[in-house]
């Protein structure tokens, strides 16, 4: 880590997806704070975690270099057929900007997918405003080119694109990246977008990412939590399993009882039955011995 400084390392974790980004910062932090850079260990800590559709439009800067510069070629375009009020030029320039950005931001969607960060409906859009604002004002493309945007832009009438806080250390240089293949994408020269406003935000940025950080720790903490309910719970949910078995198993021994219990009935109703039929019998075999007895008195 002692030949890593800053741009450098902000070019490599803001290209590492937002959910490995604290995990990535708080390491190349430690490495350098093991190297004996302190301060260097410290602006690599201020660093904040992009949004999703930031990051998706860092990515597409680094592995589509060709598409955005054309992209921002066809924003100055549009910018020059305004300033001359080319309505023709407008319209046409205007359709294909749609359909560029439409395009692009699918691109993203699908580059963000292979890198292992889905991204939504909402997030696709984010990302057709930045671009939509990259296009429209030239402090917005340079904030873009930088490939370190920590959240969307917007770009609203023909009021400048808010920058505050929307690139990570500015005024660093350009970043590192590289295509698939290796060439190393021609990017301009990054100046100083945030000014003097970023260094007024400056203690701000600090505070804001100690919260962030708070934040962070909490949720390690109630995941931690989660987990171990969820093992409480699946402990409960095996139990409980266990005694809805001993119960079918008991229900089954009820219902063979049961059974039993109805063979018996029916067994006994057909003695009942048969004993009915042999009284019957006996009556008539007494009533006949009786005749017989009477018929042998009257022959004495």
């Amino acid at each position: 880590m002692n030949t890593m400084d800053l741009p450098t390392a902000a070019d490599e974790l803001y290209s590492v997806p937002p959910s490995g980004f604290i995990a990535a910062r708080n390491a190349r932090a430690s490495e350098a704070k093991a190297g004996g850079d302190r301060a260097l260990a410290d602006a690599i800590r201020r660093l904040t975690k992009p949004s999703t559709s930031a990051w998706a439009v860092n990515i597409l800067v680094r592995e589509r270099p060709d598409e955005i510069a054309s992209m921002l070629e066809l924003g100055a375009s549009l910018r020059e057929a305004q300033d001359d009020l080319d309505r023709d030029s407008l319209a046409a320039l205007g359709s294909q900007r749609r359909r560029l950005v439409s395009a692009l931001a699918r691109e993203a969607g699908q580059l963000s997918e292979r890198h292992g960060q889905g991204v939504n409906p909402t997030a696709v859009r984010e990302v057709e405003q930045t671009l939509s604002a990259a296009m429209a004002d030239p402090d917005a493309a340079t904030a873009v080119r930088t490939g370190r945007l920590l959240r969307p832009l917007e770009s609203i009438g023909f009021e400048p694109v808010d920058l505050v806080d929307a690139v990570a250390a500015p005024g660093e240089g350009a970043p590192a990246a590289t295509r698939s293949g290796g060439r190393t994408p021609k990017l301009a020269p990054v100046p100083d977008i945030a000014d003097e406003r970023a260094k007024r935000a400056e203690r701000a940025r600090a505070e804001a990412q100690r919260a962030v950080d708070e934040a962070d720790r909490l949720v390690e903490a109630a995941d931690a939590e989660i987990e171990d309910l969820e093992d409480r719970a699946s402990a409960l949910e095996e139990r409980r399993d266990a005694y809805a078995t001993e119960l079918d198993e008991l229900q089954s021994a009820i219902d063979a009882v049961e059974l039993k219990l109805a063979a018996l009935d029916r067994d006994a109703r057909a003695i009942e039955r048969e004993r009915g039929r042999s009284d019957r019998l006996a009556q008539q075999a007494r009533r006949r011995a009786e005749a017989a007895r009477e018929r042998l008195r009257r022959v004495e």
